[in-house]
């Protein structure tokens, strides 16, 4: 598959310097988790549940880590891998609550590739062995689209090869410039972006000369053409995008409230600028900066330069990102987070100090209740864990951080409602309680009493559930005259007086559907929920929707 060349002409004007509106500074609150069983480094990590997971990484040994450890209730439970599958370095959420994982240094510490991947089934909490890639690789990145995953990047090993997933198998779908940790976006049409600021073995990435002109490159996999093209593109010639971070998804840094991409540029050693990028077609992929978010570069207290991690995380429930930096050296680090909120521009930083080792070189994910949790880091010594509160944009949340600091409600309830049109449609609801109500074909959005948007079943991919409280079972979204539900001690949930063959699903609160069953000849239906973790869930017939809390 051959690839063409394709100008981007586009003028943008920026403002270099301060902006007009200043942050607020706090003190950041958090909390430290028990140890892990295992030093990790370079590993994987993803929300699960309540809590989160952490994948593979290299140990103080420099040792692959063959081994996953997932966090939840207050405590560590390690879980075995396929044969293999070792420090894998993508992760995407691939339909049904399964989170595929690929790539890794099987030998450990930066050394080696393969192809292997692995699947993550929550139901179960187990690891299986997935197709393989039709290179060897590490250190690469994916995206879902229509279903299928597309993979690029590698180290020290062939970074060219487009991989694409349809479900089945993996199979070559052109080749892109070489890429390490390369930043993957996708745009309103299904055509997937590639680029990075280093090649396959950590070198620069030259900016393209064309016409005494110069600009930087992307790779760009045109789907209507089926093929890839190279994009030349002036934006990021003096500000260049930092290195993404090993375990960051593009999920991570993408905002559906307005289909634009974050990401954290550099100019020189010290000049920080957050970039925001809405793809929308191969014509046209405008970028600009945020106008009113000064990056600091020195500490507001100490004076000591900060260092902020690539990327950014985006806290889609409450419309604001989350960056992460530290200052200090030694056993003497203080780490940073901003928090930038879109619509008003407003932001905030705070600090917790007097951390012994660099926590920016921790694995990283956003929790589903809005903290960041970090773990391992260090080169391979530190089985230390944290999770951490962000402040509110634009307030002060200070408070005398320590162990119970933690603050574990969200904000306020949201709902966002995800299309086969892979569109987003967001219902941020501040104060009053949303439901969902599922008709024969429909399904509809609804804030006191009263129906904000409806859409056809068929339609709808995924729902993500955002709430500030935990009950026990909760009035039915539909009518609970049609039928009955009840927990026994078994761990069983039991539903009477069904259709026979009425279809039964459960679901976790961000949408993913864990289970689908068929009721019985006698109109009944029997949930095993002895496997999943404590958390609400929504269970659906074609009648009713309940919200359950397994404790």
């Amino acid at each position: 598959m051959r690839k063409r060349d394709l100008l981007l002409f586009l003028l943008l004007f920026c403002s270099i310097g301060i902006r007009a509106q200043q942050g607020v500074s706090a003190s950041l609150k958090y909390q430290r988790l028990p140890d892990m069983g295992t030093p990790r480094y370079s590993h994987q990590t993803f929300a699960v549940g309540s809590g989160f997971m952490v994948v593979g990484g290299y140990d103080n040994t420099l040792t692959a880590t063959k081994s996953a450890e997932l966090y939840q209730d207050g405590k560590w439970k390690t879980l075995s891998l396929p044969a293999g599958a070792d420090d894998p370095t993508f992760a995407v959420n691939y339909g049904a609550g399964l989170v595929l994982l690929g790539g890794g240094n099987p030998t450990g510490a930066g050394t080696g590739q393969q192809k292997a991947t692995v699947l993550y089934e929550p139901m179960s909490g187990m690891f299986f062995n997935g197709p393989d890639m039709t290179v060897a690789r590490s250190h690469c990145n994916g995206i879902i689209v229509d279903n299928s995953v597309y993979v690029a990047g590698n180290w020290y090993g062939d970074d060219e090869v487009f991989d694409r997933y349809d479900g089945e198998k993996f199979s070559a779908t052109g080749r892109t410039s070489g890429h390490h940790n390369p930043y993957i976006i996708r745009d309103t049409k299904g055509n997937v972006t590639v680029f990075s600021t280093k090649d396959n073995q950590g070198n620069d990435i030259a900016n393209i000369f064309v016409s005494d002109m110069e600009w930087f490159p992307l790779d760009m996999y045109v789907a209507s053409d089926d093929m890839l093209y190279t994009l030349r593109y002036a934006y990021y010639v003096a500000y260049r995008p930092l290195d993404l971070p090993v375990e960051m998804s593009s999920t991570d840094y993408y905002s559906l409230w307005e289909n634009k991409y974050y990401v954290l540029t550099l100019k020189g050693k010290d000049e920080y600028m957050l970039t925001w990028i809405n793809p929308v077609s191969p014509e046209e992929m405008p970028m600009n900066y945020c106008g009113n978010l000064v990056i600091p570069n020195r500490s507001p207290e100490s004076g000591a330069a900060i260092t902020w991690r690539g990327g950014a995380y985006v806290n889609n429930a409450k419309g604001e990102l989350y960056l992460i930096g530290s200052s200090g050296s030694g056993k003497s680090n203080d780490l940073h987070i901003i928090s930038y909120n879109f619509k008003t521009e407003a932001w905030s930083l705070a600090t917790a100090k007097g951390f012994d080792t660099d926590l920016t070189t921790a694995a990283w994910t956003l929790l589903d209740d809005g903290h960041l949790a970090c773990s391992g880091g260090a080169a391979g010594s530190s089985k230390a864990a944290y999770i951490f509160a962000p402040p509110t944009a634009g307030k002060d949340d200070s408070a005398i951080q320590g162990s119970d600091d933690t603050d574990t409600t969200p904000s306020e309830w949201s709902i966002i409602i995800f299309t086969k049109d892979q569109k987003q449609h967001g219902f941020q609801l501040a104060g009053n309680r949303p439901e969902v109500k599922f008709g024969a074909s429909t399904l509809q959005v609804i804030i006191s009493s009263a129906v904000q948007a409806e859409f056809s079943q068929d339609d709808v991919v995924k729902i993500a559930y955002k709430n500030p409280e935990q009950t026990d079972i909760n009035s039915p979204i539909a009518d609970r005259n049609t039928a009955e539900i009840n927990y026994q001690d078994d761990g069983q949930l039991v539903i009477s007086q069904l259709s026979e063959g009425a279809a039964v699903s459960i679901y976790a609160m961000d949408g993913r559907q864990l289970r689908r069953l068929s009721a019985s000849g006698d109109g009944t239906c029997r949930l095993d929920l002895s496997a999943l973790p404590k958390g609400v869930y929504l269970v659906k017939t074609d009648s009713i929707t309940y919200k359950i809390m397994k404790r």
